[in-house]
């Protein structure tokens, strides 16, 4: 894995009511995301006692790169905040939006959007919370959607088709489902979705604990 990432943003955070989404197309307020992004990282950092080279060590990436991420002037890549993440022991939506209350209800108008760089599926979260044991979350992938490179992460996974075909590829396993398959995995075996039909595919998938 590279440790060096763009210093000029090259991906944002976009507010919409509660939603946010991550987009890899520059923006206005780009600096003024990436050093939200920057905050909630050093916030956690602070609540741990780490210091930056801690940090840094734990996470397998240089101490400036996570110095210059928490000032808001380099944009990390969606792996290198999974490394700062795993290494924070918080999950990786955590970093990208505001965490709401305790409530119980997430109305469908006020679900929280996350986007990746380098994928064009759409991430609804459906929990109110990410402090809790699981998060839901309902994934759109648009036609031909090729996914992320893989990605593995401590807990369990289970998905399920809502819409479409889902190819699912986990470790050297290639398995396709359909409307209404279902299946679990353990998350720490690398995993990619794909979407390999000229229609939408639309799965719900539930991670345990939420991390992703």
């Amino acid at each position: 894995m590279s440790l060096h990432e763009n210093v000029n943003p090259c991906s944002t955070l976009v507010r919409r009511g509660l939603a946010v989404a991550l987009i890899d197309t520059p923006q206005p307020d780009a600096a003024r995301s990436d050093t939200t992004l920057g905050n909630r990282i050093r916030a956690a950092r602070t609540r741990r006692g780490l210091s930056l080279g801690e940090l840094a060590t734990t996470a397998g990436v240089s101490k400036s790169l996570v110095s210059q991420i928490e000032r808001g002037i380099a944009a990390p890549s969606i792996d290198t905040v999974r490394r700062i993440a795993s290494a924070l022991h918080v999950p990786v939506f955590s970093l990208f939006m505001e965490e709401p209350g305790n409530g119980m209800i997430v109305r469908r108008g006020e679900r929280r959007i996350v986007r990746y760089p380098g994928s064009a599926a759409t991430r609804e979260i459906l929990s109110p919370t990410l402090r809790g044991r699981m998060v839901l979350v309902w994934v759109t992938f648009p036609p031909g959607e090729d996914g992320r490179e893989p990605v593995r992460h401590v807990g369990e996974e289970t998905v399920v088709v809502l819409r479409g075909t889902l190819e699912v590829h986990l470790g050297q396993e290639r398995v396709v489902l359909h409307l209404g398959d279902s299946m679990s995995f353990d998350s720490e075996v690398p995993h990619t979705f794909r979407n390999p039909t000229t229609e939408e595919t639309e799965i719900l998938t539930a991670i345990a604990p939420p991390n992703l």
